[in-house]
């Protein structure tokens, strides 16, 4: 069966370049805005190297921006008290606009007065910004339960994150593909990497992760384990993007193909053959399998045990 996967025939091959900066939790929490300023040199300097394997898209992870992104900033006045997130946020468009490749960026960014946490798409050579806003947020790591109800309950608890939840699936159209964008523990769910996938008729899935926090090792691999079933249930190639290990290429099959260590500041790049294959069996009909598992263990339970559930229903009757 892999092989048959393997094997079939192959509607394109576009070259992708993951970068990886290898964050710190220092530099993720620091308070200092010219530390994190720092990173995103770093991060720039890194992608100029991998337009040197020349990829038709380059992507960033989970927060490669590392402040607010303005998606409004190139329409507003310079001034001397501009944010370094401003500043920075000009950069990037700069950054996009001489790019000869699709880029993706994971950042935070503002709407109204809530922060939300996603992916900004820049079309090569282009200065817009397509925007994906992740819709399961971590509890207690970036949404407070109750706390749109109870507003009061986010100033209880210090130094607590509550963003605000995207409301859509987005698409990307790169490299000739629908590269359909997820946010770190969103390619967990079966569920919903399905219905992602078919709301944008998606040919890959691009998963970008902050793991900063695990400090390597047993989480880490757990995290790419579980993410890897996605690929092998939809049959579709899932592209993992870190900002400190592990990034990673799982094929359809769920086999990984190129990988980044823990802890590791690194380009990976890959070809990447997108194969003509017909939805996989998940894909169109869903958790069919394990409702039909669910209802047979329910009627297998109820069969065996059916006359001693008679004789308990005739007591109560009788009662």
């Amino acid at each position: 069966r892999m092989r048959q996967v393997w094997d079939a025939p192959v509607r394109g091959r576009p070259t992708v370049a993951l970068v990886q900066p290898n964050v710190t939790v220092a530099e993720k929490t620091a308070k200092n805005p010219q530390a994190r300023a720092e990173v995103y040199k770093r991060t720039v300097a890194m992608t100029e190297k991998a337009l040197q394997l020349r990829p038709q898209l380059v992507v960033w992870p989970e927060g490669g921006f590392p402040f607010p992104f303005e998606i409004n900033a190139l329409d507003l006045p310079r001034t001397k008290d501009d944010t370094y997130g401003r500043v920075l946020s000009r950069k990037l468009y700069a950054l996009a606009a001489r790019m000869p490749v699709d880029f993706v960026a994971g950042s935070l960014r503002r709407v109204g007065d809530r922060i939300r946490n996603g992916a900004l798409f820049f079309p090569r050579g282009e200065l817009t910004a397509s925007t994906y806003d992740k819709r399961l947020l971590l509890m207690f790591g970036e949404r407070l339960p109750f706390g749109d109800m109870f507003p009061a309950l986010a100033e209880l608890v210090p130094n607590m994150a509550h963003h605000e939840a995207g409301s859509r699936f987005e698409v990307f159209e790169a490299g000739g593909f629908n590269i359909v964008p997820s946010i770190c523990y969103e390619a967990i769910q079966p569920h919903f990497t399905r219905e992602s996938l078919e709301a944008t008729d998606g040919d890959v899935i691009l998963n970008l992760t902050n793991d900063v926090w695990f400090g390597g090792g047993g989480p880490s691999e757990q995290h790419l384990m579980v993410q890897t079933q996605r690929a092998i249930e939809n049959r579709v190639w899932l592209i993992r993007s870190t900002n400190s290990g592990i990034s990673a290429f799982v094929d359809p099959t769920g086999t990984i193909r190129s990988r980044t260590a823990d802890d590791e500041e690194t380009i990976l790049a890959l070809e990447v053959p997108i194969p003509a294959l017909g939805k996989s069996f998940y894909r169109r009909f869903g958790d069919v399998v394990f409702i039909a598992g669910c209802l047979l263990g329910i009627g297998f339970l109820v069969g065996r045990n059916r006359r001693a559930l008679l004789e308990l229903l005739r007591r109560r009757s009788v009662r």
